[in-house]
């Protein structure tokens, strides 16, 4: 992988995702008994606004539905493995978060434009290791850029 200071794109939308190793921000709110809920804070569809979502918990939510909501299993683990050891009195994750657009068991909807998502190939560099992850998500200066080439 090429290392760009603070920016990383793909190559077909003008959707792209910043890492920054540049200062963290821990400061998660989780819910009673230590349980962070993903996908109660924070946007859960990326689509192709120019928008730019830089909260800890869109990221959160970004991350994990670049997991396919929970179908990559090893991606998964690793992005439980990074919450777990960088959110202080984390017991219990619960993903709210489902692809299914018509979803009954009362999660959220979570989308990320086609172009931007992991099935064509993009914006997967966060997952390249459990360093790059953690500023990912908790990185002062990381965000997702949302963008499309039609404007």
């Amino acid at each position: 992988m090429k290392i760009r200071n603070g920016f990383v794109s793909n190559s077909s939308s003008s959707s792209f995702i910043v890492i920054s190793n540049q200062g963290n921000n821990y400061n998660v709110t989780l819910s009673t008994a230590g349980t962070l809920v993903v996908g109660q804070i924070g946007t859960t569809e990326f689509g192709w606004e120019h928008t730019t979502y830089n909260t800890v918990y869109d990221r959160i939510n970004f991350a994990y539905i670049q997991t396919e909501c929970g179908k990559d299993y090893n991606r998964l683990k690793m992005l439980e493995d990074v919450l777990k050891n960088n959110i202080v009195g984390l017991v219990k994750i619960v993903w709210n978060i489902s692809d299914e657009y018509n979803c009954v068991d009362g999660k959220v909807w979570g989308y990320i434009d086609h172009q931007s998502a992991r099935c064509e190939g993009q914006n997967m560099e966060m997952f390249e290791s459990m360093e790059s992850l953690t500023n990912f998500i908790f990185g002062m200066n990381s965000y997702i850029q949302g963008g499309n080439d039609n404007s």
